[in-house]
């Protein structure tokens, strides 16, 4: 069986309280998906004027590596202990697989030389566990892997709709930081309207603090009268309501939507027939992910999604990741094969699919009679 693994929020505390400490390791690799929440552990860093590495505009991948080595191994008589930071370094460790690898294992062999005379940090999108360099940095507590940060309860948990997210507990957690009291209602409003982009989320507190005139306190009337609903949020919030079976919740955002309008896939904001048929495509690569993911899952692995990661057997946890993948997106994907049987993707599938023909063959489709439809579909197919 997996053995369970720290959240976000207890992975993030600590490796904050570990960079703001004054013992660095000699080589650090952050890695996540999300740009962001590295950057905000960097700047943590108990040393105020770290050095920025990056490849330069007329430098390929090989000559940056061996700067980025030299940088890292060269002492300086002025400048011992130096802090180098090297941010999304896929650039500079290779495109391809192989050439990465070899690359990783030089950053290996130089640790096992020996102590190299200055810092370095680098923030990836991910690191092999089985690699070398990853083992060997996590004998040295060189390793912080920031796991997805969810903006919903894990697949497995019920939550009755009102159960508050790693998503909300880190933003509320960086308000204190700040010095701002952010409470959970005025939390859940403002990630209802900004979505779960952590950056457009710190961003908008900024805002929301400036115009509180220096006020502490950020209440949930403060988020209702200066953040509006943001369109992708908006779509987010209508497949939800769908998934819930919550017609009204459904119909109400449709409404929203129908005034506003929403940005399709150009960024351009649409309204009419071109807002329906932006709403239908996205629900429809969503559904077809799901029937596909449900058709080659078979129901005895879809049942294992009911279950923590932990619990599930090695066999079941491989042939899961090698169908639904990894990353941030396989934490909805697996949500929405819980909460969703096959038959009944499948029916909202063709629901969804016959009034997007209908809207681009110019006959016209009333959204409201295919949420209607939709909502059937999702409760009645078995």
């Amino acid at each position: 069986m997996a053995m369970k693994r720290g959240g976000f929020l207890e992975v993030f505390e600590a490796a904050s309280k570990r960079l703001s400490g004054e013992s660095l390791p000699r080589l650090l690799v952050i890695t996540g998906e999300e740009p962001f929440l590295k950057e905000r552990l960097l700047t943590g860093l108990s040393d105020a004027q770290p050095e920025a590495f990056a490849r330069r505009p007329d430098e390929n991948e090989n000559d940056a590596f061996l700067r980025l080595l030299d940088s890292w191994t060269t002492s300086s008589l002025f400048e011992a202990g130096r802090v180098i930071i090297a941010r999304e370094a896929e650039t500079i460790l290779g495109s391809q697989a192989t050439t990465r690898s070899k690359r990783l294992g030089a950053l290996a062999e130089v640790l096992e030389s020996g102590s190299p005379p200055n810092h370095l940090v680098l923030t990836l999108g991910g690191l092999d566990g089985r690699s070398k360099l990853a083992r060997g940095l996590k004998e040295q507590g060189g390793l912080i892997a920031l796991p997805v940060l969810r903006d919903a309860p894990p697949p497995w948990q019920d939550d009755g709709g009102d159960a508050e997210t790693e998503l909300d507990q880190w933003l509320r957690a960086e308000a204190t930081r700040a010095g701002w009291k952010l409470d959970r209602r005025a939390c859940l409003a403002l990630t209802r309207r900004v979505g779960n982009e952590p950056a457009a989320l710190i961003r908008k507190l900024v805002q929301l603090a400036e115009l509180n005139e220096g006020g502490k306190t950020i209440t949930v009337e403060h988020v209702r009268a200066h953040v509006q609903h943001t369109s992708a949020r908006l779509l987010s919030l209508f497949e939800d309501a769908l998934r819930r079976r919550d017609l009204a919740g459904s119909l109400s955002l449709l409404e929203q939507m129908a005034e506003r309008g929403v940005y399709d896939h150009n960024q351009r904001l649409v309204s009419g027939s071109e807002a329906d048929d932006t709403i239908l495509r996205g629900l429809l690569t969503n559904l077809g992910r799901m029937v596909d993911a449900h058709d080659r899952l078979g129901p005895e692995l879809v049942a294992c999604l009911r279950r923590p990661p932990w619990e599930r057997s090695s066999a079941q946890t491989a042939a899961l990741t090698e169908i639904l993948g990894g990353g941030g997106r396989r934490v909805f994907v697996e949500r929405d094969l819980r909460a969703i049987g096959s038959m009944q993707a499948r029916s909202a599938f063709l629901v969804a699919l016959a009034a997007l023909r209908a809207i681009r063959s110019g006959r016209g489709q009333s959204m409201h009679a295919t949420t209607v439809r939709l909502t059937r579909a999702l409760e009645t197919a078995s």
